[in-house]
């Protein structure tokens, strides 16, 4: 075999490669069907630092289907297909794992990684149209995701306690879902959704817990929001939910699903407004604080606040329009509830909004005062 060969591009499509020896190639490609085995352990000693591709094959080493996966250098990369062994990442120099659409990638058996390795999802590489490769989905149970990147996309979920994670990590179009009541996550600060015109996406479920000192969507974010679903599941938050920017964000609890904060505000001065919904039996919002739902619909749509199939809602104070029309509130179905400690404010002179109680529901405040 000529020397120059392993300098072009390796694909592997319908065949069996058995390596016993170092190699040294450019890129090598692992398509469907295809499947890659090695004689040891170190896949560093087949590519040499370059990049490795697995395109929906497999990778078949002595220990793929065990505790330890050791790659020693380069880049490993993992598109479609499935790849649920546990892996164990062992220490290296600047090497990433990189997870992309279409691929499942389940770390079942480490819970962080060495300071000099990372994880990203998506890659910097510019796809066909000029974009970014989009991410596929990581899972984990208890993990430190000081060294994960979701810098692109992605979906990124945690059956267990996640540490290390801050609203640097969560950005651009992720996606971050918390499942089962093992789950949880404290992020110590303020959760800022939907950064740099990108679009991020956190769902509570099945029982999962987390804690933030408050909710706030950027102004320039794509539509972004939070989900809570289902009984056990939790959001507590000791500052306020502040959704603003041009783009409908959304609070949605579900299925039993509670929120607790100091304050909610949904205000944009132009374009859509946002949206909180409270649905179904069990299902809670919390406020030692007051409620401002005053979206600028004169510039957009205005905000709506749902509760509804007998959830419930507490607050203090709560303002409705105080500055443009087409802002609403709906209580609907027996055993909703809204209940106001203080007054209900609604809109301005000459402007519409509205409150609708229908169905059994019931909304209780101190006073109504319409109009400025």
């Amino acid at each position: 075999m000529h020397r120059s060969f392993w300098d072009m591009l390796i694909k592997l499509d319908y065949v069996k490669l058995r390596l016993k020896r170092p190699a040294t190639v450019k890129n090598l490609y692992v398509n469907p069907t295809a499947t890659l085995k090695l004689g040891g352990t170190e896949l560093g000693n087949i590519y040499d630092g370059n990049q490795l591709y697995l395109n929906g094959g497999k990778i078949v080493t002595p220990v793929i289907d065990g505790s330890d996966f050791t790659w020693n250098s380069g880049k490993l990369y993992i598109s479609s297909g499935k790849h649920t062994s546990g892996y164990c990442i062992a220490t290296g120099s600047g090497k990433a794992l990189h997870i992309w659409y279409g691929a499942k990638v389940n770390l079942s058996h480490i819970n962080s990684l060495p300071d000099n390795n990372r994880i990203e999802f998506g890659s910097i590489d510019m796809g066909m149209f000029g974009g970014p490769h989009a991410g596929g989905k990581l899972i984990v149970n208890d993990f430190d995701a000081s060294n994960v990147n979701m810098a692109w996309s992605g979906t990124f979920e945690v059956h267990g306690t996640l540490t290390g994670f801050w609203n640097s990590s969560l950005k651009d179009f992720a996606t971050l879902n918390l499942i089962g009541a093992d789950a949880s996550w404290n992020v110590g600060e303020r959760l800022y959704l939907g950064p740099n015109e990108g679009r991020s996406h956190v769902s509570i479920a099945d029982g999962a817990v987390v804690a933030s000192a408050g909710i706030s969507t950027h102004g320039t974010g794509a539509q972004s929001g939070v989900e809570v679903i289902g009984k056990g599941s939790t959001w507590t938050s000791t500052g306020s939910i502040n959704f603003s920017g041009q783009w409908e964000n959304y609070l949605r609890i579900k299925d039993g699903g509670s929120v607790s904060a100091t304050g909610l505000d949904l205000w944009s001065s132009m374009g859509a407004g946002h949206s909180v919904e409270v649905e179904g039996s069990g299902s809670t919002l919390n406020l030692t604080g007051g409620v401002s739902i005053d979206a600028n619909s004169f510039q957009g749509t205005g905000s709506l606040m749902v509760v509804t199939n007998g959830g419930t809602a507490s607050s203090a104070a709560a303002r409705l329009g105080q500055t443009s029309p087409g802002n609403w509130v709906r209580v609907d179905g027996e055993n909703s509830a809204w209940t106001i400690s203080g007054d209900l404010t609604e809109g301005i002179d000459g402007v519409e909004n509205g409150v609708t109680v229908a169905n059994g529901a019931v909304l209780s405040c101190e006073d109504v005062i319409i109009g400025k």
